[in-house]
């Protein structure tokens, strides 16, 4: 007896639709191999983007808002300007991620490695980022208010410049940070 079960989770002609378009907002794209594509401008709202890989795609511009990109492998990927408002990146690898400008605005970055991350301009207001790994993350003129970075790792990032209003940085590990004020 046949099974109409996918293995690869993601539906190929979703795939097919954002390869062509730039558009699949609310697209099931789990598990897709996305690694290397130039999707700037890309319409992947609400999309689920489960353990995709992305490594060095360039979505600058893009709109991901309200994506679910939880396990995400996005080494080196541009997101400058990207809308990631409220998406879901827990334990998302983003290491030389270039966020420049973003819109992370009540995202959820719990356990992510953003180590030498460029976050410099993002909007981080209200962002969940506990146990996140920011070391030698660049936040220059970041916007930190009411974030959570509660035992995340900022050795050594640079926070020069950002707004560092009521952030919660209870058992952060910030040795050697740069440009933290800290009350």
């Amino acid at each position: 007896m046949g099974s109409n079960f996918a293995v690869y989770g993601y539906d190929p002609d979703q795939l097919a639709q954002l390869k062509t378009t730039k558009q699949c907002p609310d697209c099931d794209l789990s598990r897709a191999d996305l690694q290397d594509q130039d999707l700037t401008g890309a319409n992947l709202q609400g999309a689920n983007l489960t353990n995709v890989i992305l490594v060095f795609t360039r979505l600058s511009q893009a709109n991901l808002q309200g994506a679910y990109l939880a396990g995400v492998n996005a080494y080196g990927v541009n997101l400058q300007g990207a809308n990631l408002t409220g998406v879901n990146l827990y334990v998302a690898n983003l290491v030389r991620g270039e966020l420049q400008g973003a819109n992370l605005t009540q995202a959820f970055l719990g356990g992510s490695n953003l180590f030498e991350a460029q976050l410099q301009n993002a909007n981080l207001t209200q962002a969940r980022l506990p146990f996140a790994n920011l070391s030698f993350a660049q936040l220059q003129g970041a916007n930190l208010t009411g974030s959570d970075l509660r035992a995340a790792n900022l050795f050594h990032a640079n926070v020069t410049g950002a707004n560092q209003q009521d952030m919660n940085l209870t058992g952060a590990h910030l040795q050697q940070a740069l440009g933290l004020i800290t009350p």
